[in-house]
């Protein structure tokens, strides 16, 4: 059987969560994280989510984020390999999958894209 989907209305709290949560993130593992962005619905003011806060954030070197495991463990994050993607690897709060900060996608930053001279 599988859970219900939960709706919340929109929490004018979820932004000063998901601060907390990337000022966490960054104590625990110093410069590890070349930037760290609230995305998802909760990041849209006025609309109604899953009470879920997802994070995405950039990484120099995705080789390097296993040396981070211990202390972003420590914030209840764990490994979740992205099954599909080897630029990617994911850290979930299993706890958290039905409130709260549940998801942090590291990836490696995409070079700028080139535009065509006309």
């Amino acid at each position: 059987m599988t859970a219900a989907l939960r709706i919340a209305d929109y929490d004018p709290d979820w932004p000063r969560q998901a601060a907390a949560a990337i000022d966490a993130l960054r104590s625990a593992a110093p410069g590890l994280f070349l930037e760290i962005e609230r995305i998802g619905s909760t990041a849209v003011p006025g609309l109604a989510a899953k009470p879920v806060i997802d994070l995405m954030a950039a990484v120099r070197d995705l080789s390097r984020t296993p040396a981070h495991d211990a202390p972003l463990a420590g914030l209840g994050f764990r490994p979740h390999p992205h099954p599909a993607r080897r630029d990617t690897g994911q850290l979930a709060r299993p706890e958290s999958a039905e409130e709260g900060v549940s998801g942090l996608s590291p990836r490696s930053p995409r070079p700028p894209a080139s535009r065509a001279v006309p």
